[in-house]
């Protein structure tokens, strides 16, 4: 039931009309909203300052206060001491992923990772699943999601 509701939620968001009709970073609007308060939710219900619970250690201060380059660093030495995971955040991003996305779309690392930036790192996410695409295949962007948030289904999958 659960997977069927997120399904039917991602459809909804995804048809909303011309007002999501530009691709571009500058064209995303304020009914992605939504969506970032479901992922967030159900990614790390605890906010911003998330860790994951893998981490053998916490960070010396909330993540919210950190910059990217000392939340890397952290993540790195979490990575080294052979955790599962090096998520952080509301939306629980992984180093590799913090990697990507700093480099690809040129976000300094000197920038705090505070709601502000997580948002917008979040953002650079559904923009690049196509989730401001008024023509994304759904099955697609709901699979592409998944693949982002492992909390999220497969739409392909039929159970």
């Amino acid at each position: 039931m659960r997977k069927r509701f997120l399904g039917i939620f991602l459809l909804g968001l995804t048809c909303v009309g011309p007002v999501s009709a530009q691709s571009s970073l500058d064209g995303m609007r304020a009914f992605d909203r939504p969506f970032l308060e479901l992922v967030g939710a159900i990614e790390a219900p605890v906010g911003y300052d998330a860790v994951t619970g893998f981490a053998p250690f916490r960070p010396d201060r909330p993540i919210t206060e950190m910059t990217i380059a000392e939340v890397m660093r952290w993540q790195e030495r979490v990575r080294a001491s052979g955790s599962e995971s090096t998520a952080v955040g509301r939306f629980q991003f992984v180093l590799d992923t913090l990697e990507f996305l700093t480099r690809v779309y040129e976000v300094p690392h000197d920038t705090v990772l505070d709601r502000r930036t997580q948002d917008y790192l979040a953002r650079v996410l559904l923009h690049r699943c196509g989730f401001y695409d008024p023509e994304a295949p759904i099955t697609e962007l709901g699979d592409c999601l998944a693949g982002t948030w492992a909390a999220l289904p497969l739409l392909s999958d039929e159970k």
